[in-house]
């Protein structure tokens, strides 16, 4: 009989036996997490590439689930993560001074203007800590990124949740739920799930309506793809000084969604205090020299426009001529009500090697949001989409006629 140190069931410096990794606790942790964590919904990303090349019948895959930029990261970005690569035994600058003095070049703005964050969900977070209390509201729209009631509720703020529909911006349903208790109104312009985007002559009125010490926080996240001249920019109005925080990401135009990188632009003097509630080396040393190539790389950022200009409006048409109802979209990505339920039509989907967002998690259950794609992923989904719909149940569980 080996000796407990020799035992391989025992921890050889102590004797002591070993858990067994396969067995898990039921009971009650006696740490418990602060109450109100209930409230919170574990975020749950689409398919992963990866998935979609397991699942495939021939290889072809259309990764339509993420709103990823369709040609991939800014070439000068990964030539820049390779160059910065022998720097990560070292930590990176706190202030990452590089990309905020990029950003204000790009934005003709005054670098104290300019926040980075870990992407555009930290830019979120630190907002939500900075901004709000458990004495404030937060008035968050439906359907939206999920991300905003999570900031509010972590700072135990009252929610005030609006309907903004699925084909607009019900901008005087906002306006009707600021109370002088508000501390933050959240929107995305373009609007994620539904592609819709804010005016200016709509953000001036949603401004009016703020009481003081509030801020409009303008999630722009898709903001390079938007092409209608009277739309709000949110960096301008924050540089002129008005009660915005206006919250980019490098994620999406840039094809950065891997290494995060983001940042928030807002008065000077509200930078230096949300700079408290940002943890420290917030903006690691790659997704800084990635961030700072990308912005430098306008070729690719074009491209990315170019290929959204051209191809949206032919996936629009497409789903259109099957009898699906499109909203009108400023993204790179379309919300469809497929008519079915949309988490049944995505499954099957993925065996055609097709990833879409279903709507559920939006209360939403027969829509999806779709990822503007290159001609050939359109195509496959389009193909996938013919083989798979005629099959599916309505929301309700109703087969289609």
């Amino acid at each position: 009989m080996p000796t407990p140190a020799e035992d391989p069931a025992r921890n050889g410096s102590t004797g002591r036996a070993r858990p067994d990794p396969s067995a898990v606790a039921t009971t009650a942790s006696p740490a418990q997490a602060r109450p109100g964590l209930a409230q919170l919904a574990t975020y749950v990303p689409g398919a992963a590439a990866g998935t979609l090349a397991e699942r495939s019948a021939d290889g072809r895959t259309a990764p339509l689930a993420s709103n990823e930029h369709p040609l991939g990261p800014a070439p000068a970005a990964v030539a820049a993560l390779r160059d910065a690569a022998d720097q990560v035994g070292r930590y990176p600058d706190g202030a990452a001074r590089a990309l905020t003095e990029a950003v204000a070049r790009a934005h003709a703005i005054d670098p104290r203007l300019v926040l980075t964050a870990n992407g555009a969900d930290n830019a979120l977070t630190v907002v939500g800590l900075g901004m709000l209390h458990p004495e404030g509201e937060a008035v968050v729209p439906v359907p939206s990124f999920a991300a905003y009631r999570t900031a509010s509720l972590l700072a135990g703020a009252t929610l005030r949740t609006v309907e903004i529909g699925d084909e607009g911006l019900d901008v005087e349903a906002v306006r009707a739920a600021v109370t002088p208790r508000t501390r933050v109104v959240w929107l995305a312009s373009p609007n994620n799930p539904t592609g819709a985007a804010l005016s200016r002559a709509d953000a001036q009125r949603l401004l009016d309506a703020l009481p003081a010490g509030a801020a409009l926080v303008l999630d722009e996240a898709y903001a390079e793809f938007r092409d209608d001249p009277a739309l709000a920019d949110g960096i301008a109005l924050a540089a002129e000084g008005a009660p915005v925080i206006a919250v980019r990401t490098f994620s999406k135009a840039h094809g950065l969604a891997g290494v995060r990188a983001g940042y928030l632009v807002a008065h000077p003097t509200l930078v230096a205090e949300l700079a408290k509630v940002r943890e420290p080396f917030a903006l690691n040393h790659l997704a800084e020299a990635a961030a700072v190539a990308a912005l430098g790389d306008t070729e690719h950022l074009e491209a990315a426009r170019e290929l959204v200009a051209r191809q949206r409006p032919a996936l629009i048409a497409a789903l259109e001529a099957r009898g699906v109802r499109v909203a009108p979209s400023q993204g790179n990505f379309v919300w469809a009500d497929l008519g079915v339920d949309a988490a049944t039509a995505a499954s099957r989907l993925l065996d055609h090697g097709v990833a879409i967002r279903p709507g559920g998690a939006w209360g939403r259950p027969q829509h999806a949001r779709i990822t503007v794609g290159t001609p050939e992923q359109q195509a496959l989904l389009l193909e996938a989409l013919d083989a798979v719909l005629p099959h599916c149940p309505t929301s309700t569980g109703a087969p289609q006629p």
